[in-house]
């Protein structure tokens, strides 16, 4: 065990440890819970910050001008919060403060340690590759539960929102599949055991999100390789498995999983008990039909948006007007952040973010590093297409999780820079640098 070992462990415990008391027990409620939240949303970042301390991670700085950028966007971000919440009256604007002010505490301690760990390139890819395992355990484990009847079960029966965790694993070992030999069957089981959670439980948003990164990977790897014919084949193989999985599966369950399959599409996807008879009677009808009741929600937004579009309405996850002015969440990230905070709050947010792609998919970076850097990509575009219909900030530990992959690939992409005399252009204006040399 080198000397960082330790702290790449200590980091994958605060961050299993808020998963555990956030994400795995969402929904559940009680005393006997109230613990266990405490601590996973306290100790974290306190040991995080004790962590980044000890090894001197703030000292840590990013080559040229990108760290003075990401300091001025985060002075931003944090400065247009802080005066809205000074000038926030009503009680709606300050709904889940303390929840939503320690995870961006977390998630900031998440992103300097991220980025100090991906300063040794063994460590942050032992972090990924022991995270990605974690979801195909994650997965299979709640299967066996789910199976043995022992669902709603505290600590058994993991909540909805673990499949988001697990997609990364998901589009880790998708990549490894579709990019290694034939003979490669642990990269075959964990697709295998991370689809049991992202695909088997027909959660709308999820398999929503699974399908972009899918198809994500699935061109990539076609743009990028002359063995086209493997890559097709090795999708074949899959989307083969899938089928005689659910064939199998409807035949043990006596027709139950075709009808759970049709009760999806209907209630779930088109949000109407009418199974046999289904009429559309326009294209705004499908989209509301189809979002769930989110295409008027957005609507109702926009509108909200243009009140005050510099510095938004207020800080929380909700906004009255909609319903009988009932409090209703906006089911969409981008239209959370620009009625939280306004323009001038999250414009930060979408050029760090911007920024984070202009530097992963330069030439050079993903050509040395596309075992690592690619599957994190398709992840990010994965949460990216759910947040579209959802929003990652209600939860507690995905923010600080996808800032946390995002800065381990930016340390492995600076350090590939840095190493390079002259630096590759970015794949946005070069066509095709993104793939770099086909293999």
């Amino acid at each position: 065990m080198n000397n960082h070992r330790w702290v790449t462990i200590v980091i994958a415990f605060c961050l299993g440890l808020s998963i555990l008391g956030a994400e795995w027990t969402w929904g559940y409620s009680g005393g006997e819970f109230f613990w266990l939240r405490g601590i996973s949303r306290i100790f974290p970042s306190a040991c995080l910050l004790l962590l980044a301390i000890v090894t001197g991670a703030f000292g840590v700085r990013p080559n040229g001008i990108r760290f003075h950028f990401a300091v001025f966007g985060g002075l931003c971000f944090v400065g247009a919060l802080m005066a809205q919440m000074t000038l926030s009256t009503k009680t709606e604007r300050l709904v889940s403060f303390d929840y939503a002010t320690l995870g961006t505490i977390q998630t900031v301690l998440f992103a300097f340690m991220g980025y100090w760990i991906g300063q040794d390139e063994r460590e942050a890819k032992w972090l990924l590759q022991r995270f990605a395992l974690a979801c195909a355990c994650a997965s299979i484990f709640t299967t066996i539960c789910r199976v043995a009847g022992l669902s709603g079960y505290p600590f058994l029966d993991a909540a909805w929102p673990v499949m988001l965790i697990v997609l990364f694993g998901y589009c880790w070992y998708l990549y490894a599949w579709l990019t290694s030999p034939w003979a490669n069957p642990g990269s075959l089981f964990g697709v295998a055991a991370c689809s049991l959670e992202v695909w088997v439980t027909f959660a709308k948003p999820i398999i929503f999100s699974a399908v972009v990164g899918s198809l994500f990977l699935f061109l990539y790897s076609m743009w990028t390789t002359r063995k086209r014919l493997t890559v097709v084949g090795k999708a074949g193989i899959l989307s083969a498995m899938a089928a005689i999985t659910l064939m199998a599966a409807n035949a043990y369950t006596s027709g139950r999983m075709a009808a759970a399959v049709e009760d999806t599409i209907y209630n779930k996807f088109l949000h109407t008990d009418e199974t046999k008879m289904y009429r559309i009677d326009s294209f705004e009808d499908l989209l509301e039909k189809a979002s769930g009741g989110r295409w008027k929600m957005w609507q109702e937004a926009m509108g909200r948006f243009y009140e005050n579009p510099w510095f938004g309405s207020g800080f929380g996850q909700s906004f009255s007007g909609i319903a009988n002015d009932e409090s209703i969440y906006v089911h969409n990230w981008y239209l959370d952040l620009l009625l939280s905070i306004g323009i001038v709050g999250s414009l930060p947010i979408f050029a760090v973010v911007v920024w984070w792609i202009v530097l992963v998919t330069r030439k050079r970076v993903v050509v040395g590093q596309k075992h690592f850097i690619v599957p994190c990509l398709a992840y990010f575009v994965s949460i990216m297409a759910y947040n579209c219909g959802g929003s990652i900030r209600i939860f507690f530990t995905m923010q600080s999780l996808m800032v946390l992959i995002m800065a381990i690939t930016a340390a492995l992409a600076d350090r590939v820079l840095a190493s390079t005399p002259t630096r590759q252009a970015s794949p946005l204006s070069v066509r095709g640098s993104l793939v770099g040399k086909r293999s």
